[in-house]
């Protein structure tokens, strides 16, 4: 939450409609102080089905997803499997598909460097 906190104060201060969200910051099973995942898998459909799962607990019908890292492709599952409760999305730094598989890619070039 911390690397955030700027991202978050120039939204709350700069567009009026966030200033009136609320911000919920779930923990995937297993990691800090969540349930850990005995049991369950840990997967990106696991976790964008907890995601959905713990904004219906909050009563929430539609939401602004902000995503950052492993929670990128968390917040497109999300929004493939939920497409009526994802409005908006913020992904950063993330990739999608298979992360690992983009490692080994030749870096790209940009004419005239």
């Amino acid at each position: 939450v911390a690397g955030c906190a700027p991202l978050l104060d120039a939204l709350h201060s700069e567009s009026p409609t966030w200033a009136s969200r609320r911000l919920v910051i779930p923990e995937y099973r297993g990691q800090f102080a969540s349930t850990p995942a005995v049991g369950h898998g840990v997967s990106v459909e696991r976790s964008a089905a907890d995601l959905a799962e713990v904004a219906a607990a909050l009563g929430v019908r539609r939401c602004s997803v902000l995503c950052w890292s492993t929670g990128v492709q968390v917040g497109l599952q999300l929004a493939l499997d939920r497409p009526d409760l994802v409005e908006a999305m913020v992904l950063i730094q993330g990739t999608t598909g298979r992360a690992f598989e983009s490692l080994g890619q030749p870096l790209c070039t940009v004419p005239g460097m």
